[in-house]
């Protein structure tokens, strides 16, 4: 039993040991309050202002899209849009998305504004939503759904309606599959990108609007506004902390009054109409038709309008101008020509046509059935003697032909651009190596095929397979595996009209203008010359203008084989087949023959025949293209001190 003062002692010792600790702790406390208020005041007054003020994107205002005229392709116009935040709908977020959907007028056929599917899109991305961000229901509704939503709005917690701006294209299916269409990211394009994800946000999709999309999109500007500590917004109040900066508005080549006579004289049918200036090498009409209407993209298609779209046979989501390849038939024969002048044949060396030329195995045959007797050059372009064009062929070379034919331009890209080779050499190298790119990062838009100029080189490589004497007899007529793009047959017509290397140019401003100029092809003067003369007895027309005429060629190529049976009972017409069984039909053209300017192609998709079915659409074309003369009309300019104005020089 310890003594009393041991039991002091210890009583003692203790209280020290809690009075020092204590102590500790209020010096403790006191230390942090000193560092608090006195060392680290500035950092939480910044984090308490950054708590207290949220920033906003402000988009920029899209870049306006002009012709060479000055005549608006694409611009903006202010709409009603629906919006609903998350966090003030609560729970209830599913229910009051659906009694939207309810109020929302229908699409033009019948179908409902928001399906299901898209309802289920809306709440996914809500799950994802930071803070109180609004989340798009529906852009472009109508006064009445405004009214509608207003009228319920103390039942709609969380819904918002605004005023915003969408892309507006005032010539509907004209441009449509040049100029493009705008329309929210998709979650691959998206990726993580919050300003892709931003509800006012649109991206070019298609056309010159995803081609130029960093020109047109400007920068995007930043406000803030007063929020509470879940983000809430308190106040109407917004502080700019960045200004937007405006697009860039873009002035095109094209031609706003072709363009609509293109699309006019093409009618109902599938076809591709180019026209080109064979100095500069701007395109002044890029039409491919049937098309479609842009601003249904915009304002949202129903799926069973876009399925009947994609399922269309003539295909109006298709762009056939640069991405269509056909054999080129009979269009081809000139590039022909130019390679058995080179091989040496002379312009009047004579080649019999009976109708048909027996050739190992087979038999060749030409389009004249009873044959067109002697041919010379003149005569075989004029006529379109296929027998004529054996013997060219051969004389040349399949290696001879194919050179001919890229120095015309076909076999190649021609809108392509380094950075759209860059992006497919990184795509195909992350699909190899397990990890492909998000989709946003591969695309390449406006990007015109290659087509295909063969050869034996070519066989080998890619077919594995030794190059047939007969093949050389079909390129030699614009068939076999031979395939070209109208924007090539156009490029193709406009060289040998002008002895130079053109290519196409669309855009007269912006960073997407051309900086060179064309260069003398090396093709001799005097070949050129032979193969104009031939193309000038073909289609020496006048076009209804005072000593104005037109060159040309036409071409059928065939999209199916002829028997040997068919043959002998009579090949059948082509009004008697499928559509899809008829023979495209083809027609190159330039004028005035004396002083060339303009180049036209036009392929009519299982058309029937160049000079009945695509003649008469270019006939028209260059006819008003004549008129115009867009290439000495005074040139359209952007006013600088009024963005989105223009003005005449």
């Amino acid at each position: 039993m310890p003594r009393p003062i041991d039991h002091l002692e210890t009583l003692t010792d203790r209280r020290l040991l809690l009075s020092s600790a204590v102590g500790l702790g209020f010096l403790g406390i006191t230390a942090r309050l000193v560092q608090l208020q006195g060392f680290e005041q500035a950092e939480f007054r910044e984090a308490a202002k950054e708590n207290q003020f949220k920033v906003q994107l402000r988009p920029a205002r899209r870049g306006v899209i002009y012709d060479r005229a000055g005549i608006v392709l694409a611009s903006n116009r202010r709409v009603f849009q629906v919006r609903v935040v998350p966090e003030a709908a609560g729970k209830r977020l599913p229910e009051i998305v659906r009694a939207v959907a309810g109020l929302l007028s229908p699409f033009p056929d019948g179908t409902p504004r928001l399906t299901e599917t898209a309802i289920v899109s809306i709440l996914e991305e809500a799950e994802t939503a930071r803070g109180f961000v609004p989340i798009s229901i529906a852009d472009d509704i109508t006064w009445e759904d405004m009214v509608a939503i207003a009228v319920r709005a103390p039942e709609l917690a969380g819904v918002e309606t605004s005023i915003g701006e969408v892309r507006s294209y005032p010539n509907g299916p004209e441009f449509a599959h040049v100029i493009g269409y705008v329309a929210r990211a998709n979650r691959d394009e998206a990726g993580d990108d919050p300003v892709l994800r931003h509800p006012d946000i649109r991206i070019g999709k298609d056309g010159v609007e995803a081609l130029a999309e960093t020109a047109l999109k400007g920068a995007h500007g930043a406000t803030q506004v007063e929020v509470n500590a879940a983000g809430r917004i308190m106040s109407d109040r917004e502080i700019v902390v960045t200004p937007a900066d405006p697009g860039t508005d873009l002035i095109l080549t094209l031609d706003a009054a072709v363009q609509a006579e293109a699309l006019r004289a093409a009618g109902d049918k599938s076809a591709a109409i180019v026209v080109m200036d064979i100095v500069t090498g701007e395109l002044l009409t890029l039409l491919s038709t049937p098309g479609f209407d842009p601003n249904d993209f915009v304002r949202g298609l129903s799926q069973r309008a876009f399925s009947a779209l994609n399922q269309d046979e003539k295909r109006p989501l298709f762009n056939k101008t640069l991405a269509g390849t056909f054999p080129p038939g009979s269009t081809f024969k000139m590039a022909t020509a130019l390679a058995a002048l080179d091989a040496g044949m002379a312009p009047e060396e004579s080649v019999y046509c009976r109708g048909y030329l027996p050739f190992g195995s087979h038999t060749f045959h030409c389009w004249k059935r009873g044959g067109h007797g002697p041919m010379d050059m003149h005569r075989g372009i004029a006529s379109s003697c296929d027998l004529y064009f054996y013997e060219a062929a051969q004389r040349a070379g399949p290696e001879r032909i194919a050179k001919y034919a890229r120095l015309l331009g076909l076999g190649a890209r021609h809108f392509d651009r380094p950075d759209a080779r860059a992006i497919r050499q990184r795509a195909a190298e992350a699909a190899a190596a397990g990890t492909p790119l998000p989709v946003h990062l591969t695309r390449t838009p406006l990007v015109d095929r290659e087509g295909l100029v063969p050869d034996p080189d070519w066989k080998l490589r890619v077919r594995k397979e030794k190059w047939a004497a007969g093949e050389t007899l079909n390129i030699g007529i614009g068939q076999g595996a031979l395939l070209a793009t109208p924007l090539q047959l156009a490029i193709m017509t406009a060289r040998i009209a002008s002895g130079l290397d053109v290519t196409p140019q669309l855009f007269r401003n912006g960073p997407l203008a051309p900086k060179q100029t064309p260069a003398p092809l090396p093709i001799p003067a005097e070949h050129l010359a032979i193969v104009r003369a031939g193309m000038e007895a073909v289609a020496a027309a006048n076009l209804g203008l005072p000593g104005i005429f037109m060159a040309g060629k036409t071409g059928t190529a065939q999209v199916r084989r002829i028997t040997a049976a068919e043959r002998a009972r009579g090949v059948r017409a082509n009004k008697d087949l499928p559509w899809a069984l008829r023979d495209h039909a083809l027609f190159v053209c330039y004028a005035p023959v004396d002083a060339p300017r303009y180049a036209c192609s036009v392929v009519v998709e299982h058309g029937g025949g160049g000079s009945s079915d695509a003649a008469p659409i270019a006939r028209e074309v260059m006819r008003l293209t004549l008129t115009r003369d867009p290439a000495r009309s005074p040139a359209f300019q952007l006013n600088p001190t009024n963005a989105g104005l223009g003005r005449r020089a």
